[in-house]
């Protein structure tokens, strides 16, 4: 970033140098042709050679002391110091590219010019200004002043311009003030970036209980306190869900004991209270009864123990759903001779870890197909597979049970309901459940994270 940074400074610095240099040369230039268009131009060039006539005419033998005076007049004449605005090296160097040229005329003839070359045509301009003043020398000879100026066109005048630039010394003195404000400034706003980032970093491990400290009110502020306000909303929704998880699972598990534990209840009040009436009346009756009893009394002891062995399940962050997932199946299929496999790639459980929500519904679509299994499919195996292929993952409960054709409709459609919830509230979530060709049935859940 510091880099960046300098990179971007130089570049603007650069630019604000030409764009500094074109404004103000486009103003000399305005200001050159303003003043020699006035009116009172000519009359201050006048007034300029009556002065200087005399000194002019005892030179006029010798052509280097003429173009000496001529010279000399860049700086004492009122009349140019009015063009450069009281600038004599400006003047000097209007001479030196060839724009200005002054020149003495003595009975017609040319003395002598300053400077002593021809002037040149710059760039494209063909226009020139020319003025003339003329004075009576003290021989009663006429002699003349002559200046010429070259305008220039604004192309022209950049051009000139860039030309005649000192760039290698320029850009070493931008290059090293534009160092001296990066290191100034950049790790200020560096050190501003890392604690954001600092913060953030630890949003992402879930410590949602910090916020970043910026009490700047400037652009960065303003972003640090909209991802504070944004983190404090993440932390509402969070809440949220947890409560909504929450009453979700405590209305699955009123469902479960209302199917299940309340109805047996119901029934073995009700065989109690017939085996209490018959008494010994009536023996064959009674054993069965007392049969009838007892299964109901396991039964219900059974769909106890299922909730409350999920309600004390280790949690799938602490042990992963692999371990999770084999602690149930073992409890669940606990002396039913079922053998069970679970097929979990170690890459597939580390992932799960970290999404231990997520994870928490596969495991209770697999503890409630399964169960399904154990109730209904008279199966010898089963096997629950959790794979991973192209950025989607499918579960899997394949059993080789009598499938679904033997099962009555009613018997799953409480299960089927919540596993079919569970699997849509997964993301890109999709629940099926099939026959398969050898028998038994398959439960797939496809979801990507």
């Amino acid at each position: 970033m510091f880099w960046r940074f300098l990179f971007a400074m130089f570049f603007s610095s650069l630019i604000g140098m030409e764009l500094f240099i074109a404004t103000t040369s486009a103003y000399s230039e305005w200001r050159l042709r303003h003043v020699v268009a006035s009116d009172s131009f000519p009359g201050l060039l006048q007034q300029d050679f009556a002065t200087l006539a005399p000194t002019l005419e005892l030179a006029r033998i010798d052509p280097t002391l003429c173009r000496s005076v001529l010279q000399s007049l860049l700086v004492s004449s009122a009349a140019l110091k009015k063009i450069a605005s009281g600038d004599p090296i400006l003047l000097i160097r209007l001479a030196q590219t060839g724009r200005l040229s002054l020149g003495y005329q003595w009975n017609g003839q040319t003395i002598c010019r300053y400077p002593a070359s021809p002037m040149p045509t710059i760039g494209n301009s063909q226009e020139q200004l020319h003025f003339s003043s003329a004075e009576m020398s003290a021989s009663a000879v006429p002699a003349r002043l002559t200046l010429d100026l070259q305008p220039l066109s604004f192309l022209t005048l950049m051009q000139q311009t860039i030309k005649e630039m000192p760039w290698n010394i320029l850009l070493v003195f931008i290059a090293f003030m534009n160092f001296c404000c990066a290191i100034t400034l950049a790790p200020i706003l560096v050190r501003r970036i890392k604690r954001a980032e600092k913060v953030a970093r630890g949003w992402t491990e879930g410590n949602m209980r910090t916020r970043i400290k910026d009490p700047r009110h400037d652009e960065f502020g303003n972003l640090v306190r909209s991802f504070n306000q944004l983190a404090d909303s993440f932390v509402d929704v969070i809440k949220v869900k947890q409560e909504l998880a929450a009453f979700e699972e405590r209305n699955r598990l009123a469902r479960d004991l209302h199917d299940t534990a309340k109805q047996r209840a119901f029934a073995l009040n009700l065989q109690l209270t017939a085996l209490a009436a018959l008494g010994t009346s009536n023996l064959a009756e009674t054993n069965r009864l007392a049969s009838s009893t007892l299964s109901l009394v396991h039964h219900l002891q059974s769909d106890l123990s299922n909730v409350i062995k999920r309600l004390s399940a280790s949690t799938i962050a602490e042990v992963g759903i692999r371990e999770a997932l084999r602690q149930e199946i073992a409890n669940l299929f606990d002396g039913a001779g079922i053998v069970w496999e679970i097929r979990i790639p170690d890459e597939v459980d580390a992932v799960l870890r970290d999404t231990s929500q997520l994870a928490q519904q596969l495991l209770l679509i697999a503890i409630e197909a399964s169960a399904n299994v154990l109730k209904h499919a008279s199966a010898r195996h089963i096997v629950v597979s959790l794979v991973e292929s192209c950025d989607e993952y499918m579960l899997s409960i394949e059993d080789d049970g009598k499938g679904l054709d033997s099962v009555p409709t009613p018997s799953l459609g409480m299960g089927l309901t919540n596993m079919r919830l569970r699997a849509r509230g997964l993301p890109n979530g999709e629940f099926s459940i099939v026959n398969r060709d050898g028998g038994g049935a398959v439960v797939a859940v496809r979801f990507q994270l």
